[in-house]
């Protein structure tokens, strides 16, 4: 029989929150400067 997950904490849930934001912003930005380069190329 598996014990249930204890409750998460605050802080848990922030520190996971803000790698999900970190990671999509890091994403963003990547293909932000992949445009920059692709568009530089064509230039």
């Amino acid at each position: 029989m598996q014990r249930a997950h204890p409750p998460r904490r605050p802080l848990a849930w922030s520190q996971a929150a803000l790698m999900s934001f970190v990671s999509d912003a890091a994403s963003a930005s990547h293909l932000e400067v992949r445009a920059a380069d692709a568009i530089g190329r064509e230039n």
